[in-house]
């Protein structure tokens, strides 16, 4: 089971929420590693990823990895990979309401590529 989750956010939201498929857009979107948030549910990577009173990367759970000065919440069209310590194990995507499951196989090397992971 995995312990923790990788936050990833889209470049770009604009082109989420239109009739194209996720996995088209998600295929064309850029994506910036984030942070490390130490849960094993993907509901609380998620709250745990809101500029709700401060600032979430100083959350005690989360290893913020991302570009220095902090970052904005996590919003629809960003991606939420549920990570074991060695491998990601499931991607999904951000939705209005909850996530939607991503093809883990056709999302992984993108974003190593993006990560330089």
């Amino acid at each position: 089971m995995p312990d923790n989750f990788i936050i990833f956010h889209a470049d770009s939201l604009r082109d989420f929420g239109f009739d194209e498929s996720v996995d088209k857009v998600v295929a064309r979107t850029k994506y910036s590693l984030e942070a490390r948030i130490n849960t094993y549910d993907i509901d609380k990577a998620y709250e745990l990823s809101q500029n709700i009173d401060s600032n979430w990367t100083e959350n005690p759970e989360v290893i913020f990895l991302g570009r220095q000065g902090g970052a904005r919440s996590t919003s629809i069209g960003d991606l939420i990979a549920s990570y074991d310590g060695n491998h990601l194990v499931e991607v999904s995507v951000v939705q209005g309401v909850g996530f939607e499951v991503l093809d883990r196989n056709a999302l992984v090397d993108k974003l190593k590529l993006e990560t330089g992971s």
